[in-house]
């Protein structure tokens, strides 16, 4: 089933309602990120075919934004604090997941990070500042891998000696941009499901970690926590 490209936005007055804001993009919608300025809302929302949209207007018109080579990626994250600064994850198997950045809100982009090993598939992205962000893969040989960018420019991966190892069929869902979390300034959260819904912590940006059992509904692909 294909949904429509719209964006449903609240708008504040005397009462509180929900109005749909069509983009004219014929595609999934999966990424939203958005800067509160006087002058207006400058949002962004990426999606399926190598969709990225722009409005600076709070939702009221829209602009297609374009990567050269990503056209048929699918969009799943974005995260921006000034509208101008933007990072975009693809989610995909064989070197479809990939990280962009544009520093210039959208004229240019930057491949910044891009990984072709089995079982790399990412599913976050996540951002405490503008030059400071964590992105999360499925499972790389047996155990959930997490990146990291503290100026805004490179990315590694994180020591995993001390992860919990996935459990077999285990994932996290990628649909939302929405199963890491990032609290206060030194805490990571992550939640898994297919064959368990569990949640994984560490208390010190990813060094080491814990993780628990949940009773949410597991053991099929389609259930655990999103």
């Amino acid at each position: 089933m294909r949904w429509c490209a719209c964006v449903l936005a609240m708008l504040a007055g005397a009462a509180s309602w929900w109005a749909v804001q069509s983009t004219g993009a014929d595609a999934n919608l999966r990424g939203l990120a958005l800067v509160v300025h006087r002058a207006g809302t400058v949002i962004w929302a990426t999606g399926s075919r190598g969709t990225i949209l722009r409005s600076l207007d709070s939702g009221k018109t829209w602009e297609p934004v374009h990567i050269s080579g990503a056209e048929t990626l699918d969009f799943r994250g974005v995260q921006t604090f000034d509208g101008k600064a933007v990072y975009v994850m693809s989610s995909g198997e064989a070197g479809a997941s990939r990280i962009y950045k544009s520093t210039d809100g959208g004229g240019t982009w930057e491949l910044q990070y891009r990984d072709k090993r089995k079982g790399f598939f990412l599913d976050d992205l996540v951002c405490s500042e503008e030059t400071h962000c964590f992105a999360l893969s499925d499972p790389v040989d047996g155990k959930f891998l997490l990146l990291e960018t503290a100026d805004g420019s490179h990315w590694k991966e994180l020591p995993r000696e001390q992860m919990p190892p996935a459990l077999p069929q285990e994932g996290v869902f990628a649909a939302s941009n929405s199963s890491l979390l990032l609290y206060e300034k030194s805490e990571i959260y992550f939640a898994t499901g297919g064959a368990r819904a569990r949640v994984f912590h560490s208390a010190d940006l990813g060094q080491t970690w814990t993780v628990s059992e949940t009773p949410m509904l597991s053991g099929k692909p389609s259930q655990g926590i999103f």
